[in-house]
This record gives structure tokens, sequence and C-alpha cells, in this order.
């Protein structure tokens, strides 16, 4: 396989491992099935569970990836948007237009949540979630950890200080099944149910 794949860091808790470890295995998997057999395609992929943007608030951050790779594409189909005259405002077809998306370089922060359907409720700008009885916005907590990692990293790399770096952001339900009530919310396009995030990437880089 021409693109490595590799978790950062170690299995905590007596060796069962964290939650945020045994999903990064199962995103290991994902993009180890993905770059199968495909060895045109060079690159690393780094999966760091459990990653702590120290000095910032929050700190803590479920989920960072970072890919780097050459001679990748994806093929999604998504919805074709047209500037309709009569109505002077931007529309969506029906019919769905195949792009090719090119992937190079990208930063994913992603927080995982355990939730199954009960305990989620959508809107149509937010994701809530059940916390410690009570309903909490997961979207919120997501963007938040999103811009401590961006300030961590620019502290970090003198050199990335004043650069614009694009961090996507993503809620990954796991234990979620369906698509029940996605359809309710803007925020459709960050969220994960089984699908490998790069796929997820694709669709929302190409939408």
């Amino acid at each position: 396989m021409s693109v490595i794949i590799k978790i950062i860091g170690e299995e905590v808790i007596s060796g069962i491992g964290s939650e945020e470890y045994r999903a990064a295995i199962l995103l290991e998997t994902a993009f180890k099935n993905e770059f199968q057999n495909k060895n045109e395609i060079n690159g690393t992929i780094l999966i760091k569970p459990n990653f702590k943007a120290i000095g910032e608030d929050p700190e803590d951050i479920d989920l960072v990836i970072w890919m780097n790779l050459e001679n990748y594409s994806y093929s999604v189909f998504c919805p074709h948007k047209y500037f309709n005259g009569e109505h002077q405002k931007y529309e969506i077809e029906h019919n769905q237009t195949k792009k090719e998306v090119n992937f190079k370089s990208l930063l994913l922060n992603i927080e995982l949540k355990s939730h199954t359907n009960s305990g989620i409720t959508f809107t149509a700008n937010d994701v809530m979630v059940k916390y410690k009885g009570k309903m909490s916005s997961a979207y919120d907590q997501n963007t938040k950890q999103k811009y401590s990692l961006k300030n961590f990293i620019s502290k970090s790399h003198s050199s990335l200080k004043d650069k614009n770096i694009f961090i996507t952001n993503l809620l990954w339900f796991p234990s979620f099944v369906g698509n029940i009530g996605w359809g309710q919310t803007n925020l459709k396009n960050i969220i994960l149910g089984h699908c490998c995030p790069i796929k997820k990437e694709a669709k929302l880089m190409a939408s």
C-alpha cells in the first residue's frame, strides 16, 4: 500500500482502549479498505485520538486526522446549483451532477458522540445531544474545538502563524441508525454515521 496510515498514541485504560482510540482503529480500517490495491496513490494519513490543544479552550479534541495525498480523486454525485433569474436566487436541480474531487491535504477535527437516536435532536441550525440530564449543542462544541486546533497549530509553528489554516469539523455518531432527522438540519454535510470521513469530505467539497 502506497498510503501510510498511522495512529499516533497508545491505548489507555487497562489495555481496553478509550472510546476515542477504538474509533481511531475503525477509521484506520476504513482508510486501509479505501486505499487497498490503489498503488498509484501516495501519501500519509495520521490519526490522533485524544488530541490536546494545550492552552486553548477547549483543550480536548476527540480525533484529529491529517491527510497528505498524491494522485487521489473521488467521484461524487451532488446537487447542481444554478441562478434562477426570474426569482433572483440560487436554486438546486433535482438531477444530481457527477463531480471529480481531487484531494491533496486535509485536516479534520472530529467530535465523537456515542449517543443513539433517542439522545440526539436535529434542528435547522444545530445538533443537540443529551449531556448530564440536559440537551447541549454538539455543533457549538465541535466548532469551538476547530478554532482551538487552529489557534494551537498557529502558535506551535511560527511559519503558519499568518497562514489560512482550513479545518473541516465533523460530528460522528457511530451508534446512530439511519438518517432520521438529518434532512431537518442545514448541518447534515458535517454529520457522520458509518460513513468513511474522506467520502463525506468529498461530498462536502463538491456541494
